[in-house]
C-alpha cells in the first residue's frame, strides 16, 4: 500500500471516529446544554468575546443582481452596511437609531419596521449568547426537521417581542440554519425565511460562516445568496465611524 493511500485513509478513520464519538455524546437537554456546546465547537466562550469588531467583505445576490457588500460591526451594538452595484451605492447603519442612505445620497432615519431591521441586525453576537443579561427570553426546542434535515431547535425572543429561531447541526453543533417571520427587505408582509450558514472557517481561532442563502420556506425560492471574501476580526473603529454620511 502506498503511503498516500495509508494516510488517506488514517484520514478517513479519525474522521469516522470522531463522528461517532460525538453521536456518542449525550443528546442536550436545555438550552443551556446546546449553547455551551455551540460555544466550544465555534472555538470557545472567551475566543468568541474576545472579537470586538467585524468586517465582512464579499458578495451579495439578490433578485438577480449581484452587488459588492460591506458589513462591518462593533460592539456593542454598531452597523454599517454598504453596497455598490453597476456605480450606484446605498447603505444602512446603527449608532444608536437607525440610518438609511439611498442610492441618491440622500440619508434617513428609519422609524417601525426597517428601524428594528436594522437594530436586530446590529447585534454583535448571536441572540442566545448572553441571552440572560440582554434579557432575552429564550426556549429549547428539542429536535426539529427542516429542509430535510434533523437539527436542535432554539427559540430567542428579544425585550420587543421579535423571535428567531436557530437550528443546530446534531453533529458539529453549529448554527446551520436561522429562521424568522418578516417581510422581504423589512418591507411589505411577514414571510417565513430561513438563512441557511455554510462554509464555516476559521479566523482568530472562531468560526464563521463565509457563504449562505435566504430561502421563502413556504415557496422553496432563493430570496438571496452571500459569499464573504474576507472577514477580518478586530479592526479599530471609532464610534463616529458609524454615523450616516454627512449631507
Amino acid at each position: 500500500m502506498k503511503l498516500g493511500s495509508v494516510l488517506s485513509w488514517l484520514v478517513l478513520l479519525s474522521i469516522i471516529i470522531s463522528s461517532r464519538t460525538l453521536r456518542a455524546e449525550s443528546p442536550p437537554k436545555s438550552a443551556n446544554e446546546l449553547i455551551a456546546r455551540n460555544y466550544q465547537a465555534r472555538g470557545g466562550y472567551k475566543a468568541i468575546k474576545a472579537i470586538r469588531s467585524l468586517r465582512m467583505i464579499g458578495t451579495l445576490e439578490d433578485s438577480g443582481q449581484k452587488m459588492q457588500f460591506r458589513v462591518e460591526k462593533m460592539r456593542p451594538n454598531f452597523l454599517r452596511v454598504t453596497w455598490t452595484m453597476n456605480g450606484m451605492s446605498g447603505g444602512e447603519g446603527y449608532d444608536d437609531a437607525s440610518w438609511e442612505l439611498a442610492s441618491n445620497g440622500k440619508v434617513t432615519r428609519t422609524q417601525g419596521t426597517p428601524s428594528n431591521a436594522t437594530r436586530h441586525a446590529a447585534e454583535f453576537d448571536d441572540f442566545f449568547v448572553d441571552y440572560m443579561e440582554r434579557k432575552i427570553q429564550v426556549r429549547f426546542l428539542g429536535m426539529q426537521r427542516l429542509d430535510r434535515q434533523d437539527l436542535y431547535g432554539l427559540q430567542a425572543t428579544l425585550p420587543d417581542g421579535f423571535s428567531k429561531c436557530f437550528y443546530f447541526d446534531p453533529i458539529t453543533f453549529l448554527v446551520v440554519a436561522t429562521r424568522v417571520q418578516a417581510p422581504v427587505h423589512a418591507r411589505g408582509p411577514d414571510r417565513d425565511l430561513v438563512a441557511f450558514a455554510e462554509d464555516y472557517r476559521r479566523v482568530q481561532n472562531v468560526l464563521f460562516p463565509f457563504s449562505g442563502k435566504e430561502e421563502d420556506l413556504k415557496s422553496g425560492k432563493v430570496m438571496s445568496r452571500s459569499q464573504w471574501d474576507r472577514i477580518e476580526v478586530n479592526a479599530h473603529f471609532d464610534p463616529s465611524y458609524f454615523l450616516p454620511p454627512a449631507q
